[in-house]
């Protein structure tokens, strides 16, 4: 008997590549891009991080600046420690 394959949930930034999201698709995932929705690609980067957060999904993004957003040093802590 195989086991069942896990499932995760998924937010995509907007700058993710729209391919990743349909491979985590068709993989069964469950994943929300920001790209296709209006109301969260406005939101500022920490907002984003709190919805990912909230809705208890797996943040991705491509952004560099999110290594350096103080807001998150502030929730999160240094990666580096």
């Amino acid at each position: 008997m195989n086991p069942r394959p896990l499932k995760f949930k998924f937010y995509l930034d907007e700058n993710f590549p729209a391919g990743a999201g349909k491979f985590l698709r068709d993989n069964g995932h469950n994943v929300v891009e920001v790209i296709n929705r209006p109301e969260l690609r406005k939101l500022p980067d920490l907002a984003q991080l709190k919805v990912a957060n909230r809705d208890k999904r797996i943040f991705l993004a491509l952004d560099k600046d999110f290594q350096t957003n103080e807001g998150l040093y502030y929730l999160y802590g240094s990666l580096d420690d």
